[in-house]
């Protein structure tokens, strides 16, 4: 069995629209609400693009990148995953200029040291290239780029207003916390650190 596990970073692991509304709130002196499930940012809060710049101008040049809060139960999920034998992978769409950034968010939130993959907005590739045994994201355009590439179990946290899923995901959970206890429980995901000894076990 593989042992890699690819993870989304915004909306999965961390409140990436906490701290944007964090940054709105700064930079148009107003507090912004959620209109729609739109992935676009000026759509979901109804902003004009004059405002939507003014917004992602504060939130490069105020370091938000470094200081977007962890989703509940996320760190330690991933803990878990580890423990278990697994390799977690963080492939996140962000240019490859704010690795550092991304890296240093994680370490403020007590994260373990992780593997991280800033790619283009086409996960893909980098799916392709890693096959992990399992992929969560809250986006259901890279649930289906990972059907695409043959990922066993997609596993799709839907973002905050999004009703619908995916019918490329073969799991849906509220968090990610959630879907990895759901995983553990059904046996999809093993201890694989102690494989070994109960196979071993098994031929006594």
């Amino acid at each position: 069995m593989n042992n890699i596990i690819g993870v989304d970073a915004d909306g999965v692991i961390l409140n990436f629209l906490h701290q944007w509304e964090v940054a709105a709130k700064s930079a148009l002196r107003r507090t912004i609400s959620m209109q729609s499930g739109a992935y676009d940012l000026s759509e979901r809060y109804q902003l004009t693009e004059k405002e939507c710049t003014k917004v992602w101008n504060k939130f490069h040049n105020d370091n938000h990148w470094r200081m977007i809060p962890e989703i509940p139960g996320a760190a330690e999920a991933i803990k878990k995953l580890i423990g278990f034998g697994y390799e977690p992978h963080v492939i996140t769409a962000i240019p490859q200029h704010l690795l550092f950034d991304r890296i240093f968010n994680f370490h403020k939130i007590g994260m373990p040291q992780l593997k991280v993959h800033c790619v283009s907005h086409n996960k893909q590739p980098k799916l392709e290239e890693l096959s992990p045994f399992v992929y969560f994201d809250d986006n259901p355009a890279h649930i289906e780029e990972a059907y695409n590439v043959n990922i066993p179990h997609r596993v799709i946290i839907p973002a905050p207003g999004h009703q619908h899923t995916s019918h490329f995901a073969t799991h849906v959970a509220i968090n990610l916390a959630n879907a990895v206890n759901h995983l553990i429980d059904t046996n999809v995901l093993m201890d694989l650190k102690r494989a070994p000894l109960l196979k071993r076990n098994a031929k006594l």
